[in-house]
This record gives structure tokens, sequence and C-alpha cells, in this order.
């Protein structure tokens, strides 16, 4: 039987970043994973406590891009939109070796995907499992949509030893699942799950674990408890029910924001804004203080290194991978981004508005 996470606002701050350390001290009590790894994630925290430029740890979570492609024509996604500004390419798997080899050690977390649909990359399967033997105990995540799940597909993914997939499952029919997810076939994803569950249970796994993603919308709240019902027949593990918003990027973009009025939920316990006049605010006035240039890096298919995932145009790009992902992490442009993090926050395109990691 699934269970339900609901994530919100104040949920999805989610990720703090004492939280992660602790998670971190549990997994050690548990032989999960080494106490090198707790005490690199506890020097990034006095780091970021100090709110130090140079970093005493290395970072202990990769959002790793295997492309920036996609089948999907999302209308609040700028790969969607077709706004990213990138040249659609494909993560080279010695560039993503390279990340895993200098960062392994003190890996907690890999999430192997990001602004695309990552099962588009054939070497997928080889990406998870190169990360589960080098970063051993670290928690290897991909999130999908789908369309590209078949009997073929799945058993090399559950082969691979990934831990966790989430699935984005935007409503229970065609009708309501196209509005969203543009050219997307809704019987072709419940066809992916099924597959997903088959190969688990046919090779006597019990990960990945499987997520399916609700996005809570205009046209699709009326779905909820419908969703709940799929989800317990399908036999996933966990329903995701999630608000939409847009990506904090796109902040003042014009277009955006009134493309995100025909989604908004009428329901006021899934919206993230508020909406004055023309303007969208966030609901929560004070904005957290950002904790994920002292704990993790985001790295774009063609091996640049941002900050985070809600730089998805690499206004803030640090280095590239092939300059020695070490040397970006603590060299002079990250060190420069941090000092102005911690003393001029409010000034910084795309921070200023972003709730925080």
């Amino acid at each position: 039987m699934s269970d339900e996470r609901q994530i919100g606002l104040e949920t999805e701050l989610r990720h703090s970043f004492l939280g992660k350390v602790r998670r971190g001290v549990r997994l050690w009590w548990s032989g999960e994973v080494s106490l090198r790894r707790v005490v690199n994630a506890g020097l990034c925290h006095l780091s970021l406590r100090r709110r130090s430029p140079h970093v005493l740890g290395k970072p202990f979570f990769l959002m790793i891009e295997p492309t920036n492609a996609c089948n999907l024509r999302c209308p609040l996604c700028p790969t969607g939109r077709g706004t990213l500004g990138r040249k659609t390419t494909f993560l080279p798997l010695g560039l993503f070796k390279q990340c895993i080899d200098e960062l392994g050690a003190s890996l907690l977390e890999v999430n192997v995907s990001n602004y695309g649909e990552p099962m588009m990359h054939k070497e997928l399967p080889e990406m998870v499992a190169y990360a589960k033997a080098n970063a051993p105990g670290a928690k290897v995540v991909i999130g999908c949509n789908a369309h590209f799940l078949n009997d073929e597909s799945a058993p090399r993914l559950v082969e691979s030893g990934l831990d966790l997939i989430y699935i984005s499952f935007d409503g229970v029919d065609q009708e309501t699942y196209e509005k969203y997810r543009v050219r997307g076939h809704f019987e072709k994803v419940v066809a992916g799950v099924k597959a997903l569950l088959a190969a688990r249970e046919a090779l006597g796994r019990t990960n990945p674990f499987v997520e399916l993603q609700f996005l809570v919308m205009k046209h699709n709240e009326h779905q909820m408890d419908a969703f709940r019902t799929m989800a317990h027949e399908l036999g996933v593990d966990r329903r995701i029910i999630k608000p939409v918003s847009f990506n904090v990027a796109d902040w003042d973009d014009a277009d955006t924001r009134a493309t995100y009025g025909e989604f908004f939920p009428d329901n006021e316990d899934y919206r993230v804004y508020r909406h004055e006049g023309d303007s969208w605010h966030w609901k929560k006035d004070e904005l957290a203080f950002c904790t994920a240039a002292w704990r993790s890096i985001t790295v774009l298919a063609d091996g640049s290194i941002v900050p985070c995932c809600r730089d998805p145009r690499g206004v803030y790009t640090m280095g590239n991978v092939a300059d020695g992902v070490l040397e970006v992490w603590n060299g002079e442009r990250y060190q420069k981004f941090r000092k102005a993090m911690a003393e001029r926050r409010d000034k910084m395109a795309i921070c200023k508005v972003c709730p925080g990691e």
C-alpha cells in the first residue's frame, strides 16, 4: 500500500541543511554510510555557519543532468517552453564518471536528472550503476516522465541499482494529463509504471522505490482522490502531491507569469503564491537563507557547474567538470558567489526571489 507525502513551501524547505547532517549521522549509526561522509557533511555545515566563502568539506549532494532534451513540452518548464537557451546535448559518460570519481567518497545523494528527460540518455543505466559502485552508500535518484520505461528498459534500470525514481503523473486520463504534459501519452505512462514494477518483482528487488508525483493545478485538482486510488491500484510505494510553481529564473518574465495564471489552482491549500493584481508573490514573506552553495553542486549536460538546479541557463556558471570538480568547488568564482550570497542575496538575479534550498 502506497503512502503519501505532500510538499509545500514550508516542507520543501524541505531539505534543511542541518536535517541532512542529522540524516547522515543516522545513516552512519545504521552502518549505511561511512563516518568520513558524516564528518565531511559536518565540515560543510561548519563553513555555512561561519558564512565562509571557502568550504572545508566537499559537496555531498550532486545533481547531474544527463541531457537537456525532452520529449514533452510542459508549459512552465524552460525546456518545454523552448526558452532554456542551451544547445541540446547529452552528457558524455566520461564527465559523469569524473564527477563520481572526485566526489564519490563524500556523496550522500546523487540525482541524475534536471532539465530534460534522463531516460533519453542511452547510457543512463551505466551512469546509475557507476554511481552505486563508486559512491557506495549514496542514494541515487532519477525523476522521469515514464514514456521510455518499457519491458526492455525497465529491467536495465532495476539492475543498475537505482534507489528511487519519481514519475510525473498529473492526471488520471489523457485529456487531463496532456493539458500540462504536452505531447504526452497517459496510457504509455501507466504502461511504463507497470513495466518498472513488474521488472522489480521479477528480479526479486525492493529498489527502486517508486513514487508518483502529482502537480496540483487548476485543471486537475478535482482528480486528487482519483490519483490516490490509481496509485494504490498500480502498487507504487508513495504518492507525492505538490503545488505547481514556475522557475524563479523566469520570475520577471511576463509570458511565464501569464501562463502560470492558466494553471494556478483554485484550492488555497495548494498555492505557493498569492495573486495581487497582476503580480505574484510568495505566500511566505520571508525567504530562508539558501544553503546550496555550501553543500551541493549541479552539473548541466555540457559539463557546466552551477550552484543549484534553479539556474537552468547557467547564469552563475562556476566552471566545468573538465576543469576539475574540486578545483571549481573552491575556485575564485564559487568563493565570490558564496560571499555575495552571505552579504547581498537580495540583489542577486534568481537568488533574490528564490525560497532557498
